[in-house]
């Protein structure tokens, strides 16, 4: 995903949008990430509101360009309607 999905160009528009944020659930230091946000599986994406910490959408197992394309615009069009 990392190599392939997140660097194409389709979804550079959501760059300035979202803050791209890898956790390595493996890692003992990221337990109370996992517990939080309640990780149920790898790889799971999460669309956490920046106010409030609440996990907005969950995704969990790999996604298309397309896929994350969609789903970011349908994020970011209900995030601008809650805050205006």
């Amino acid at each position: 995903m990392r190599a392939y999905v997140f660097t194409d160009r389709a979804l550079a528009k959501h760059a300035g949008r979202f803050v791209w944020l890898a956790i390595d659930g493996e890692k003992a230091v990221n337990a109370e990430f996992r517990r939080r946000y309640r990780v149920p599986a790898y790889p799971t994406y999460c669309v956490i509101d920046p106010v409030s910490g609440a996990v907005l959408v969950r995704w969990v197992g790999s996604a298309s360009v397309a896929q994350l394309d969609q789903l970011f615009g349908e994020q970011s069009a209900a995030y601008e309607r809650r805050t205006h």
